[in-house]
């Protein structure tokens, strides 16, 4: 082969070289060229005997004569030895010396004198021929790191071939190899010694929060308060810094219902964030019934409270009567000035409790407070109304709680969740019941059928199918071996076994045995119980001290309750009224006695009502009304043929009676129907609300609304004050 012919061979060889650089076949195609190069050609002098050399394997002779030729040849030689480091087929291969010396032929090829430089033209080896060798040096060193797969190789690779188009990569798996290694050893230590080394690393922010939760970790492993506590002074800036301080508060509160452990907490540890919350939980635990009462006790009890600002808004609140119209449809409030507070914007306005109520828009729930403000806006599909400054909220079919700021501090994962009581609340989970806290936590399992309210310490639950009592600590008190049970009293239970019923006291100990068809509640120290149509009484202590003598009509079991010591019965048809020790009291032939007040008896004789005294058994009211439905301060609603009317004890009449009927409401007013139209009149029948309306309702304590197709007003019931809106 001609000479010129032998060097572009050579040439082309080392530009195809660079554009297969990532083919398995390089090396082949390196073989192959020498072979063919080195068979057409012989070169003269040194550096011919060198690639003649290279041509028959004879690597430990080409690399002697290439070293010798390398103060005249410089960039010949070098590019030849970095051919023998770069084949892999001699025991050279070194691709760190490949590297040094294809860089060492780049550097001397425009320093080549003229011998060299004629060398070079002849061989056809020219600058991209010298720049295709180093790419190819290059992939080899990056697939032998990448290979290796340590950092070690990989940080080599990086650190001596930086020119490479690769070190991109290879940083980005030295980076997960050492991440890998960091996680591997999961601590605090090797998270840290990562975001030193490698601070531009795609993992930097991964490797952060490992770093913050392995510091958080080993800093409480041990589980004690002062280790939290610890942890959120030395590292304030930690995402778990508010972990740890709820940690603390948890700890050290644990969900009490004792106002002086949450203060506790505040003076211990004034710097956590949960002091608010402490703060919340103090007024939460001692104003029970928000009104201004309440919040004066309490701000006179902890004149240190942190929101005094607030408190007086509360106060100002709590004093706000808010009367929900409608407007086009939509619902708003006003107060009883008629001044829009709440514009008409609300599907539905509930009853405020703690002063908050729950609204729906767009089929959405939320809630508002008596400023209008909406605390949270309509955004669930259930929300309840507030007890306890907590309220249960539903979005879809999974209930959590929130509190009065809006905080969601239940999650919504339950079924269902009734109202917090004693700290705790019975809530389900799709299987059966538990109790959970305030924070969420649970404190009670979830093992039961059915789960009630806890009341003084105790909660009425269902185990397979029957019933039974738990303390707060999860211990049995009462057996379950009842079909039922029903709170009867502060102290006692009411049980139903085998379709009877008995009275157990709340310690499990019986006190009446499940004998009896019903039994009533206790008054003056004893209770009405009935048995086969028969009632008697009982004392506190389960004495049977009234025999079960007495006839047990419809209704008995509530007009029989003992009333300043006295009660009616009934005997062979007719009404008798005894003392608590079984005495006949009245005994007047009477069909039927009922206590409408204090000192009066309304008496049915012949089938027309009278009323006379109790004790001195005067006729006040002769007997011809068909019904005395109420008396009160000496007024007693009557009806006679249809029609209701008012007179006093004497039977003198204050309201005639042409109305279709009365109610009475306080402060000596009444809510009249006269034909089919409601009003209001008061004790000298004098009109106070005319009689237009066609319905009316006392939703609002104190407050009753009027209303017909285009109108409505608002009677404020002890100022007699009508309020429309303006």
């Amino acid at each position: 082969m001609p000479h010129s012919k032998k060097v572009q061979v050579f040439t082309g060889f080392l530009n195809l070289l660079f554009y297969m650089k990532y083919k398995g076949t390089t090396i082949i195609l390196w073989l192959l060229f020498f072979a063919e190069v080195l068979h057409a050609v012989a070169l003269p002098g040194r550096i011919d005997k060198a690639f003649q050399s290279l041509e028959a394997y004879n690597y430990f002779d080409a690399r002697v004569q290439f070293q010798k030729a390398a103060k005249n040849f410089p960039c010949i030689s070098s590019f030849g030895l970095s051919i023998i480091f770069y084949r892999k087929d001699n025991p050279f291969h070194n691709a760190d010396s490949a590297y040094a010396k294809i860089n060492e032929a780049i550097k001397s090829f425009d320093l080549s004198d003229k011998q060299e430089s004629k060398k070079l033209q002849e061989l056809k080896i020219g600058k991209d021929s010298l720049l295709s060798t180093q790419n190819a040096i290059l992939l080899l060193a990056y697939k032998n790191a990448i290979a290796a797969g340590d950092v070690k190789s990989l940080n080599h690779f990086i650190e001596v071939y930086n020119i490479s188009p690769d070190v991109s990569s290879a940083s980005h798996f030295r980076d997960s190899v050492a991440f890998a290694a960091a996680r591997k050893e999961n601590s605090s230590e090797s998270y840290q010694q990562y975001m030193m080394l490698y601070p531009g690393s795609h993992l930097f922010s991964e490797a952060k929060v490992r770093y913050d939760k392995a510091l958080y970790d080993e800093s409480v492993f041990d589980g004690k308060e002062s280790s939290y506590a610890k942890f959120a002074e030395a590292y304030p800036q930690s995402p778990h810094a508010n972990d740890a301080m709820r940690k603390v508060y948890e700890m050290v509160t644990g969900n009490s219902i004792d106002p002086e452990v949450y203060r506790n907490f505040i003076q211990k540890y004034p710097a956590n964030y949960m002091v608010e919350d402490a703060w919340q939980r103090i007024y939460d635990l001692n104003v029970i019934t928000y009104d201004e009462k309440s919040i004066r006790a309490f701000q006179a009890k902890y004149p240190d409270y942190p929101f005094q600002e607030k408190l007086e808004q509360d106060i100002d609140l709590t004093r706000l009567v808010l009367l929900p119209f409608k407007e086009q449809g939509l619902i708003g409030l006003m107060g009883v000035d008629g001044q829009t507070v709440v514009e008409p914007k609300y599907d539905f306005i509930g009853k405020f409790n703690d002063g908050i109520a729950a609204v729906s828009a767009n089929d959405k729930m939320g809630y508002i407070s008596k400023s209008g403000e909406e605390i949270i806006p309509p955004f669930f599909d259930d929300a309840e109304d507030f007890h306890n400054s907590l309220a249960v909220v539903g979005d879809g079919s999974k209930y959590g709680v929130i509190n009065r700021n809006g905080k969601m501090i239940v999650p919504l994962s339950y079924l269902e969740i009734g109202d917090f009581s004693e700290g705790m609340a019975a809530a389900f989970d799709g299987k059966l019941y538990g109790y959970i806290s305030r924070s969420g936590n649970t404190v009670i399992p979830f093992l039961y059928q059915s789960a009630s309210e806890f009341n003084n310490g105790m909660a009425i639950c269902q185990d397979n199918i029957y019933f039974g009592t738990i303390d707060k600590s999860h211990k049995v008190i009462v057996p379950f071996k009842y079909d039922a049970i029903e709170w009867f009293d502060s102290d006692k239970l009411k049980f139903t076994q085998n379709e009877r019923v008995g009275l157990v006291k709340t310690d499990g100990t019986t006190l009446l045995p499940g004998s009896f068809d019903e039994i009533g509640p206790f008054a003056d120290g004893r209770a009405v119980v009935i048995r086969d149509n028969k009632l008697g009484y009982s004392d506190a202590s389960g004495n049977i001290v009234i025999s079960l003598i007495y006839d047990a009509g419809k209704g008995a079991l509530l007009q029989s309750g003992f009333k300043q010591g006295l009660a009616t019965v009934r005997k062979q048809n007719k009404s008798i009224v005894i003392d608590t020790a079984g005495k006949v009291v009245i005994n007047a032939g009477y069909s039927d006695m009922i206590f409408v007040d204090d000192s009066l008896l309304a008496f049915k004789q012949k089938g027309l009502w009278g009323i006379r005294t109790i004790h001195s058994n005067k006729i006040l009211v002769a007997p011809k009304y068909n019904q005395i439905e109420s008396c009160k301060n000496g007024i007693c609603v009557v009806v006679l043929k249809g029609k209701a009317g008012v007179i006093d004890v004497n039977g003198k009449i204050m309201i005639p009676l042409e109305y279709e009927s009365l109610l009475r409401l306080e402060s000596g007013l009444f809510i009249g129907q006269k034909s089919g139209k409601y009003g209001v009149v008061e004790g000298t029948n004098q009109v106070i609300i005319p009689f237009v309306y066609d319905r009316y309702n006392e939703k609002e304590e104190g407050f009753v609304e009027f209303s017909n197709a285009s109108n409505s007003c608002w009677l404020d019931v002890q100022k007699w004050h009508i309020i429309t809106r303006n």
